[in-house]
C-alpha cells in the first residue's frame, strides 16, 4: 500500500538503497500474490521503483528489480505517456563510473539503446545535452543511432547549443561512421548542415587534438593538399598563440597549418572548415594559398 504521500514502500526502499528491505518487499509481494491476497506487482510499480533507484544510483536495487521481472525495455504507453525509459534515466545524473555500470546493466538486461522519452529524447541525445562523453560511447558501442532527433533538434545541434563540444565531436564522428556503414551520404550531409546552421564547429579538447594530429603528415588530408603543415616543437613562437577555430592554445606536437595570409590553425580544425565548403581563411576571408 502507498504511504500518505502516495509513495510505495518498494519505491522508498529503492530510493534509500535498502537492498535487504527491497528483497523482503519483493519476496512478500510474490508470496502474497501466489496466495491470491494481492495482485502481482505491475511493471508500472517496478519501473517507478527503478527510476528512483537509478536517480540515487542504487545498483544492487536495480539488480533485484530486474531479477523480479522488471522490463528494462519498457517504453511510454497511452496510459503513461510521460514514462521515462530506464536507459534514458541512467544517463541523467552523471558521467561517472556508477552511471556507466548502471547503463551497462540496463542495456545487458535488454533495453534498446534508442528508446525515446515523450519529448523524443534518446539516451544518446541526453548525453549530448549533458556532455556525458563516456556514456555516449557506451551507447554507440551498443548500436545507438546518433541521428535520431528529439522534438526540437538533432543530437549534434543539442550538443553545440549546450557547449558540449566533446559530445558534438563524438556525434559527428558517429554520423560519419554510420554514413559510411550504410552507404548513405545524406546522414553526414544532415549532420554537417546542422553544424553549419549553428555557425561554428565543435571546439575539440587539447587532448583530442593532440591525439588526432600527432601522427598526421602533410598531404594526408585532401582539404590540405595544397598547403603545408608542421609539428610544433619546444621554443616555437607559435606556442604562445591559439587556434581561432577551436580557441585552444597551441601545444608541442600539435600539427598546424599557416595559410598564405599568415593566420595559423590546427590542421584538423582548418581541414574541417574546408571540408564544409569554407575555402577561405576563417579570420580574414583571404584565399588560403595566396601569399
Amino acid at each position: 500500500l502507498p504511504d500518505y504521500n502516495g509513495a510505495f514502500p518498494l519505491t522508498c526502499a529503492c530510493c534509500k538503497g535498502c537492498a535487504s528491505t527491497v528483497t523482503l518487499l519483493l519476496d512478500g509481494a510474490r508470496t502474497a500474490a501466489a496466495q491470491g491476497l494481492i495482485a502481482p506487482l505491475s511493471q508500472a510499480q517496478l519501473h517507478s521503483a527503478a527510476i528512483d533507484a537509478i536517480t540515487k544510483q542504487q545498483e544492487h536495487c536495480i539488480e533485484l528489480l530486474l531479477a523480479a521481472g522488471l522490463d528494462a525495455n519498457r517504453t511510454p504507453v497511452a496510459e503513461d505517456p510521460d514514462l521515462e525509459p530506464l536507459v534514458v534515466a541512467a544517463c541523467q545524473e552523471s558521467d561517472g563510473a556508477a552511471s556507466e555500470r548502471l547503463l551497462k546493466m540496463i542495456l545487458a538486461a535488454g533495453a534498446g539503446p534508442d528508446l525515446q522519452a515523450s519529448d523524443g529524447f534518446t539516451a544518446f541525445h541526453l548525453c549530448c545535452q549533458k556532455d556525458h562523453v563516456r556514456l555516449a560511447a557506451i551507447l554507440l558501442a551498443a548500436g545507438a543511432d546518433p541521428t535520431i532527433p528529439s522534438k526540437l533538434s538533432s543530437p549534434v545541434l543539442t550538443a553545440l547549443d549546450n557547449d558540449a563540444d566533446m559530445c558534438a565531436e563524438v556525434a559527428l564522428q558517429a554520423c560519419r561512421e554510420r554514413a559510411t556503414r550504410l552507404v548513405d551520404p545524406n546522414i553526414l550531409a544532415q549532420a554537417e548542415a546542422d553544424v553549419a546552421s549553428f555557425g561554428r564547429l565543435p571546439r575539440p579538447s587539447q587532448e583530442s587534438i593532440r591525439q588526432a594530429l600527432a601522427a598526421q603528415g602533410p598531404g594526408e588530408d585532401r582539404a590540405l593538399e595544397h598547403l603545408e603543415s608542421r609539428l610544433l616543437v619546444e621554443g616555437d613562437e607559435m606556442l604562445a598563440e591559439e587556434c581561432a577555430v577551436c580557441t585552444c592554445g597551441f601545444l608541442e606536437r600539435d600539427r598546424i597549418v599557416q595559410l598564405g595570409c599568415g593566420h595559423s590553425f590546427h590542421a584538423l580544425c582548418i581541414s574541417r572548415c574546408f571540408d564544409m565548403g569554407n575555402k577561405v581563411c576563417p579570420l580574414c576571408r583571404a584565399d588560403p594559398r595566396r601569399l
